[in-house]
């Protein structure tokens, strides 16, 4: 499926907005930044032409939620991408992923966006194959994560406090 956006106003629903390719594109999330831009990142199989790797693709709205400003490629060496997460720390915006190497072996990943471009990404967790992140931060201002992983015949959540690496 195509990966698309509406564009909210106080009236209702606005404008159908279309981000990806006619190919196989899915797993969405969207972010409002502080700064008022949306963000929305999702996997991709046809950015960049690359056959069966899929790539982590986010694209920037304006902040009315309009005209796209930019596109970017997270990650593109991937077996398998799934669940984006953003979160923004200290005015820092991050990407959180679970993906997939040859192996087999899932890990979740972080990026951060600075300089018009997301950073190298780095291993946030690569034991028992976790997957569907998600990171809430608490009344005291602690990040914590939260993902589902394999514990041999079940998959369980983890939650644990989020320390980033700069």
């Amino acid at each position: 499926p195509t990966i698309f956006g509406r564009r909210a106003t106080a009236k209702g629903a606005g404008d159908l907005l279309f981000l990806g390719h006619l190919g196989i594109d899915g797993t969405p999330s969207l972010l409002r930044a502080k700064d008022g831009r949306l963000w929305c990142a999702w996997r991709s199989m046809t950015f960049g032409g690359m056959g069966e790797r899929k790539a982590l693709v986010t694209s920037v709205l304006a902040a009315d939620g309009t005209d796209r400003e930019a596109r970017h490629l997270v990650r593109s060496d991937a077996r398998d991408v799934v669940t984006p997460r953003f979160f923004e720390d200290g005015g820092v915006l991050h990407l959180l992923w679970a993906s997939q190497d040859d192996e087999g072996r899932w890990t979740l990943r972080r990026s951060a966006f600075g300089d018009g471009t997301w950073s190298k990404p780095v291993v946030e967790e690569a034991e028992r194959n976790p997957r569907q992140p998600f990171v809430a931060r608490d009344a005291d201002g602690k990040l914590w994560l939260a993902y589902a992983r394999d514990d041999g015949a079940n998959r369980r959540v983890t939650i644990r406090p989020l320390t980033l690496v700069r």
